[in-house]
């Protein structure tokens, strides 16, 4: 609080205080700042280009990283002047500097101390130039667009971005040399061009824009047009919806590339296209014929006399992805969802918090089918909530689940005591509140036919994990996340992770087995944990264990190979135990992955822009990996389900 107070003792001082005519903002008050406050921590300097120029308008930034905090603060921001000037009043500890300038690149200062008496004067950045991009954005007929937006993406998030003139011409300084993404915006659509690699100094590409026509019919199963469907194309370039006419014809333009079809229509089964590839003929003959659906009819009760509520019924097949429509029952119950495809339906209705599912069968070539649900009787489940000195704990969230999940929840009073409805059946009981480790009843509550009372759940005092992920770079822990989960259903995410040195710590873990996973990049450290009741501190380090092995591969034939993917997963008796690793291949189609442990792993490679709409790995291979491999890949000139649908 002190900083905030001086803070504020500042600001009064300074509003009357102007700078003189002609003298520099920056300038004027470091001056009236060293006369009248002199104790005031600060930082103040000059930032410059190489040969020592001043760069006005630059952003400086300050934040401040404290001991036990997750990400840094930001306390205090600036403006160079017309003498590239700066001054920030931030708070008392150690702060790191980030400089920015349109055209340079930026610049860091790290480890500067503040504190009241001993400020940071006199201190000079210097802004080195970026390298550019500049080039035209073109259509298929090489004319240019203007107004498209240019996006260069670098690899910390950061983004640079631009429009592109009448003209067609586009410019993006300040760029940090190496390989960025570069994506082109116009009106609905984007193109991208993964990996471009930037040099220093001016780099010059022209950028293609090419949209082709997608055009096609929708049918009836007799091969009538279909008016008023719904059609959607969706893809790597964007997402386009248009209604078909009474010739059942609909037209987009997309972006070159794959996208996957959808249309809908009241009284047929959706439908889903395989990946269509975006250029050429194919996807100018399009024909669509669509599948008269099924009807679900039926009837829910149950409701108790005297209640009116809002029924909602919904349908999903599992085994094929689709859902159906929402239906609302009448007040008699009554409901029927249309357009469904043959099949299994999983029918869940549900209203004021009471749920009730079952399963309906559509077969092949009916036309209807039926399914009536009855809601259970509910009854009533209370208890109360204590510490461990049994004193009533107030807004404790309350929650039970059986095997299918959470059934009921509810907060407790400022007595402790909680109340909600539930149905017959066996269920755990779990509380947690802020300041309080999560706790489980050790035995299950059972509801049978009638009101449970007199449920206590006991709240301990939380146990406090510390420990360390060893074995990484600072630069590999800035990738890495650290997570806590018990018995697969409770997880928690730690308070803190410093990613410089590691150390990382757990506020809330309740009593109990937890395993703490630390992941980067499908590499895994785990460790096992046990819990105490009445455990305050625990400690456990986390060790990446690597190997020295590496794999390598080459792709042939793919077009292009730049837009490949490799992905490659830890395999063990049949199931995959770490998280994927990725490696982009070159231009060339060579990929590798090194540090890799002797064990059986899971390759698989496929097109970057056909993973976003579900395509199948071009590649999919298990390797025992027992010492350096390369491979020699045959890729095929598309996947099988990539033709016209």
């Amino acid at each position: 609080m002190p900083h905030r107070a001086l803070a504020l003792l500042f600001t009064l001082l300074l509003a009357p205080a102007l700078p003189a005519r002609g003298q520099e903002p920056a300038a004027a008050l470091l001056l009236w700042m060293e006369g009248l406050l002199p104790t005031l921590p600060r930082i103040a300097g000059q930032v410059v280009t190489g040969d020592g120029v001043p760069v006005e308008g630059a952003l400086v930034l300050a934040s401040h990283h404290p001991e036990r905090e997750e990400r840094p603060t930001l306390t205090a921001a600036a403006e160079t002047d017309r003498q590239g000037r700066f001054l920030l009043v931030p708070v008392v500890g150690t702060h790191n500097l980030e400089v920015t300038a349109p055209g340079f690149l930026r610049a860091r200062v790290q480890g500067l101390a503040v504190s009241p008496g001993r400020p940071v004067a006199e201190l000079t950045v210097r802004l080195l130039p970026g390298a550019v991009l500049a080039g035209r954005v073109l259509d298929e007929a090489g004319a240019p667009i203007a107004g498209a937006r240019v996006l260069l993406a670098d690899v910390d998030g950061s983004a640079l971005e631009t429009l592109s003139d009448p003209a067609g011409h586009y410019r993006l300084n300040g760029i940090d040399p190496g390989e960025h993404e570069v994506s082109i915006h116009l009106e609905a659509d984007h193109a991208s061009l993964p990996r471009v690699r930037i040099a220093r100094g001016e780099n010059r590409l022209d950028l293609p824009f090419v949209r082709r026509p997608v055009r096609g019919r929708v049918l009836s199963p007799e091969g009538e047009p279909v008016a008023g469907a719904e059609v959607r194309i969706s893809g790597i370039g964007g997402e386009h919806t248009a209604t078909t006419g009474v010739d059942g014809v609909f037209a987009f333009r997309m972006v070159v590339g794959w996208a996957r079809l959808d249309v809908k229509t009241a009284g047929y089964v959706p439908y889903r296209s395989r990946p269509l590839r975006i250029d050429g003929a194919a996807a100018q003959e399009i024909e669509v014929r669509l599948t008269r659906g099924g009807t679900l009819r039926g009837r829910v009760s149950g409701i108790p006399d005297g209640e009116r509520p809002t029924i909602r019924v919904s349908a999903a097949n599992y085994e094929t992805q689709e859902r159906g429509s929402t239906s609302v029952a009448d007040a008699l119950g009554r409901y029927q969802i249309l357009g469904l495809g043959p099949g299994t339906w999983q029918v869940t209705a549900s209203a004021d918090g009471r749920w009730i599912s079952g399963e309906a069968t559509l077969r092949p070539g009916a036309s209807e089918a039926r399914l009536d649900l009855t809601f259970p009787a509910y009854w009533p489940v209370r208890g109360r909530v204590l510490d461990g000195n049994g004193t009533p704990v107030e807004e404790a969230l309350v929650f039970l689940h059986d095997g299918a999940g959470p059934q009921g929840s509810a907060r407790s009073d400022a007595d402790g005591t909680f109340s909600l409805q539930l149905p017959d059946g066996t269920y755990e009981v779990m509380a947690e509140r802020e300041g309080y480790a999560p706790m489980g009843m050790a035995e299950p509550v059972t509801v049978a036919g009638a009101a449970v009372g007199d449920v206590e759940i006991r709240l301990a005092a939380e146990t406090r994990l510390t420990g360390r992920v060893l074995g990484l770079t600072p630069e590999e822990l800035a990738e890495t996340t650290v997570t806590a989960r018990q018995q697969d259903i409770y997880s928690s995410d730690p308070s803190w992770f410093d990613d410089r040195d590691g150390s990382y710590a757990f506020e809330h873990l309740s009593p109990g087995d937890w395993i703490v996973s630390a992941c980067r990049g499908g590499e895994l450290a785990e460790a096992r944990l046990h819990v105490a009741p009445g455990e305050t501190d625990a400690k456990l380090d986390l060790t990446f264990v690597r190997g020295d092995l590496t794999l390598r591969g080459a792709l042939h034939g793919g077009d292009p190979l730049a837009n490949y993917v490799a992905e490659l997963s830890r395999y063990r008796e049949g199931e995959l135990d770490e998280g994927p690793r990725t490696s982009a291949p070159d231009r060339q189609g060579v990929f590798q992955f090194t540090r890799l442990r002797p064990g059986r792993y899971r390759l698989e490679i496929q097109d970057a822009n056909l993973v976003a709409i579900g395509g199948r790995p071009a590649y999919d291979r298990v390797i025992e990996l027992a010492q350096d491999q390369e491979l020699e890949i045959e890729l095929p000139a598309a996947p099988e389900e990539a033709s016209p649908p």
